[in-house]
């Protein structure tokens, strides 16, 4: 299922749960799944929950299926209200046969505070949905400011609207 607007065409790669890490030592991944083949580094996340209820925040990281997995770095993902769109640059060795090497995603959730000796602390289930934008109808500004800016995190507003703030660099007189 794939979705238009004015920042191009995403590709939808499902919704799911993430499960609870209790690091340092276990980690509980939940992969997305469909897998994309795009060199578009850009994905948008829609999370599903009650943030005000919340006790832990996710990481989200990229999956190469190279005959082994090879695992991208991880970038810290929190649950809320808007859509969020993320850079997450894709290696110079995966875009060259980008089209040939699946890359899949994963996220996991933790508590936000180390709960040791508290037993049980519950938490509010939250979900996120991934598109992955497969086509880029960005103005070249836009694009350029995601690829100078890996893991860069973009607003987006709940009418989709995404929120960019250009910079200008002026010279102090």
């Amino acid at each position: 299922m794939s979705l238009t607007d004015y920042a191009g065409t995403w590709e939808y790669k499902g919704t799911i749960t993430p499960g609870l890490s209790i690091p340092p030592n276990r980690y509980d991944w939940k992969r997305f799944p469909y897998a994309t083949t795009s060199a578009s580094s850009n994905i948008r996340l829609t999370y599903y929950c009650d943030e005000s209820k919340l006790k832990t925040y996710g990481y989200i990281r990229q999956v190469y299926d190279m005959g082994d997995l090879v695992y991208g770095k991880w970038f810290r993902i929190h649950p809320k209200d808007e859509k969020e769109i993320l850079d997450l640059q894709v290696p110079e060795e995966i875009l060259i046969n980008a089209a040939a090497i699946p890359r899949y995603f994963e996220v996991t959730k933790v508590y936000r505070r180390y709960w040791r000796g508290y037993g049980n602390v519950q938490d509010t289930a939250w979900s996120v949905g991934l598109e992955v934008l497969e086509q880029a109808a960005l103005p070249a500004e836009v694009l350029n400011i995601l690829q100078n800016n890996p893991g860069k995190t973009l607003n987006v507003g709940n009418a989709g609207n995404i929120i960019v703030v250009l910079e200008s660099q002026q010279e102090n007189p």
